[in-house]
């Protein structure tokens, strides 16, 4: 049987936000030996091409990524119409 990590996701739609929670997940995670992961989502209306994310996602993937160098973790970020 493979034993997965587990992770503290901390999700948002700006960087602000997802840096305003980190604090606390970082305590989260230290307190219960697990990583964290940083998912940045980009809402895009209905009546656009998801294609048209493409440069905030590019923005806010630089970011997180950024981050996560200096804090350690995982980062990804999502496109979609309704991503919560």
């Amino acid at each position: 049987m493979t034993t997965r990590a587990s992770r503290v996701m901390v999700a948002g739609t700006t960087y602000a936000e997802i840096t305003g929670l980190l604090r606390f997940a970082r305590t989260l995670a230290l307190t219960q030996k697990r990583e964290i992961l940083l998912l940045g989502l980009i809402t895009v209306p209905e009546n656009e091409s998801l294609s048209t994310g493409t440069r905030p996602a590019q923005a806010l993937r630089q970011q997180l990524e950024a981050l996560t160098r200096q804090k350690g973790g995982h980062s990804t970020v999502h496109v979609a119409h309704h991503p919560w």
